[in-house]
């Protein structure tokens, strides 16, 4: 039974350390690429998966469960007084849009919205100002009844962009209660492309706190015939309303491919708290690559109050390992010296059970050892006389008698 209790023990400590180390190794971040792929749809939805399940309620997931009801509370002199109406909620099917394009092509996808009330909903569709004329609705305006829902197309032509590059904005989908906003970004390339670009912010980066700086990785590509060009390299940060906060440009020799690192300052740029898109663009002649990706500018953290927790886990960590380690010496202990004591007891009892001999001593013995070899002498030396007949037979007895005596 100690030995049962011994191994739960250690394993509730293991568990204890593994679930440390996953806390402070975790992040939450869904990493993005572009490959040679034209068309990128990524989604990035909370709970929103039109199923109420688990721990989902109309207080934590509205989009799936609906609207809590209204509750009323009796008021003075027996009157009611209602509380605050809540307001009407539904669901949209994605919250994140990347289409990446080259000049001439064309691309459909669509969104799903659905009414969660039971009530019917007025709904009203409307793009970004960067987004008109090159992204298209099937639909901008509908009503949906209560548990009903619709699919609506967009198609995205980049036959109409002013100029290559990535465009940012977004679609406000909206009620008479509510408003709810999908972020789009799309990557128009030249046709024909010399160059390109990948690029990647890396996981730390990806949520900054306000006036940190942002490091981004990249890979420049040379598609062309060139043994060595001088390139134009742009990067820029933009909104989600299309609005540019950030621009720089460099030239850049490449040879066939090149890859580095850029740390961009933001500490004099007054950014407010949300997601913005970092891009960088190369072009060479009339050919233009780009790439971009999203980073966040968080709310309220501050690496003060972060820091010091980090260091609490580490150093929680370390004395649990220490006291774990102690706690399996002691029972290491305490067993080797209960096998200890058990053999111990064992030997006691074969030894009670081993017969009492007499002791011999060994003074005595040798005392008396050239006695008995004078008499095994005379006893040989009767039985030899015997035999030769020197000595009578009844003289041998008589002598042989009195030696063994």
């Amino acid at each position: 039974m100690k030995k049962l209790v011994y191994i739960l023990l250690i394993m509730s400590f293991l568990i204890m350390i593994l679930n440390i180390t996953l806390l402070l190794n975790y992040t939450g971040y869904v990493s993005q690429s572009e490959g040679e792929i034209s068309f990128v749809i990524e989604s990035t939805i909370s709970c929103s998966d039109g199923i109420c399940n688990g721990d989902e309620t109309c207080l934590t997931c509205p989009d799936d469960c609906g609207s809590c009801p209204v509750s009323k509370s009796p008021g003075a002199g027996g009157g009611g007084v209602g509380t605050a109406p809540t307001k009407k909620d539904f669901f949209v099917s994605e919250k994140f849009i990347k289409v990446i394009a080259k000049q001439g092509e064309s691309f459909k996808t669509s969104i799903i919205i659905r009414n969660t009330e039971k009530e019917n909903q007025n709904f009203k569709l409307i793009l970004s100002k960067d987004l008109e004329g090159i992204l298209f609705l099937s639909e901008d305006s509908f009503s949906l009844q209560g548990g009903e829902e619709k699919k609506v197309y967009l198609n995205f032509v980049s036959d109409y962009v002013s100029e290559l590059g990535v465009y940012t904005g977004n679609l406000g989908i909206s009620t008479n209660d509510r408003k709810k906003v999908v972020n789009i970004i799309f990557n128009v390339k030249s046709k024909k492309l010399l160059f390109d670009i990948i690029l990647n912010v890396p996981a730390r980066y990806r949520v900054l706190e306000q006036g940190q700086d942002l490091v981004i990785d990249l890979d420049l590509f040379n598609l062309g015939d060139f043994e060595k060009a001088s390139v134009n390299v742009d990067y820029l940060i933009k909104d989600f309303d299309g609005n540019l906060v950030w621009r720089e440009s460099e030239i850049i020799d490449i040879e066939k491919q090149i890859s580095f690192s850029k740390i961009i300052s933001l500490s004099d740029l007054i950014l407010i708290p949300g997601e913005y898109v970092v891009i960088s663009q190369i072009s060479y002649d009339d050919s233009i690559g780009s790439s971009s990706f999203v980073f966040e500018i968080a709310l309220d953290l501050s690496p003060a109050e972060d820091k010091p927790l980090s260091n609490l886990l580490l150093i929680l960590m370390g004395l649990l390992i220490v006291a774990g380690l102690i706690l399996l010496w002691l029972i290491l202990r305490r067993e080797n010296k209960k096998l200890r004591r058990d053999i111990k007891k064992d030997l006691r009892k074969d030894l009670k059970k081993v017969p009492v001999r007499r002791k011999i001593n060994r003074r005595k013995l040798g005392r008396f050892r050239p006695r008995i070899k004078n008499i095994f002498g005379k006893l040989v030396a009767l039985e030899t006389g015997f035999k030769e007949g020197v000595i009578s037979k009844k003289s041998y007895e008589k002598g042989t008698k009195a030696l063994k005596k």
